[in-house]
């Protein structure tokens, strides 16, 4: 009976390394890419067909290929139930619904399999047919342009814009405090930024009409008067040109000695 069931056997435990492999604190996302894989694109197929078609002989590329067709299926029908969900779309969702559907689908396939007593028809016939080579092949094609596409439609959603804002202090050696600040500009379009500088909360200098393209940067460097004490307070507050009265980013640094 072990042997009957040993590829639902497999198929189980590569769905606890799955749960497994999620629950744990770290992880190192290709080890998850790969366990993940055959549960997306095999499993949940592979397991439904051997249900419904019990006892039904076919070779491998057709197995295999029905199987992928399949699952494909179920991962679609099964996106849009996740979505209507209260967890929606995420890895954990993904992963406790797929796991949970393919044990259940491989206990109907040993419950089938134990109420089937007579066993003279092959489950799989190791022949593999020219006709079925090919189709296997252009499956796999598909399969493998389907992760590919994923995987860069994820890597390029678009994303908001940001502005990175920095401001760093040195020494010459007149030891005098003299401050590089700099802007870099992620942001999707040209943008126009204000910027104003203080010290010891005495306007110092302002710089307006900072126009910059995306990946482009502005920096400039200021060379602070000699202070009268040990400590001088800078502030910097950055602007939108557009929403001046809005402070988009602000630093504080204190200069000792």
């Amino acid at each position: 009976m072990r042997r009957h069931n040993l590829d639902v056997i497999l198929a189980i435990i590569v769905v606890i390394l799955n749960v497994g492999w999620l629950l744990l604190p770290m992880s190192q996302p290709i080890v998850g890419l790969l366990l993940a894989l055959p549960l997306l694109f095999f499993i949940p197929g592979y397991l439904l067909t051997a249900v419904l078609l019990q006892g039904i002989s076919l070779d491998v590329a057709h197995r295999v290929l029905l199987s992928l067709v399949m699952s494909v299926c179920i991962v679609l029908l099964s996106g849009f139930l996740l979505n209507l969900l209260p967890g929606g779309l995420n890895t954990r969702s993904w992963s406790i619904y797929l796991s949970g559907l393919s044990t259940l689908l491989g206990l109907l396939v040993m419950l089938r399999r134990w109420r089937n007593v007579i066993y003279r028809i092959p489950a799989w016939n190791m022949r593999l047919k020219f006709s079925g080579s090919i189709l296997l092949g252009l499956a796999l094609v598909i399969i493998g342009v389907s992760v590919y596409y994923s995987a860069m439609s994820v890597t390029n959603q678009p994303r908001p814009g940001f502005t990175q804002l920095w401001l760093l202090p040195s020494k010459d050696v007149n030891h005098t405090w003299q401050l590089k600040l700099g802007v870099h500009s992620d942001e999707l379009a040209p943008v126009t930024y204000n910027i104003t500088m203080s010290v010891n909360h005495t306007l110092f200098k302002s710089w307006s009409s900072i126009t910059l393209n995306p990946k482009q940067e502005w920096d400039q460097s200021v060379l602070l008067p000699t202070a009268s004490s040990n400590r001088t307070y800078v502030q910097v507050e950055f602007y939108y040109a557009n929403k001046t009265g809005i402070i988009y980013k602000e630093l504080h640094n204190t200069l000792a000695g």
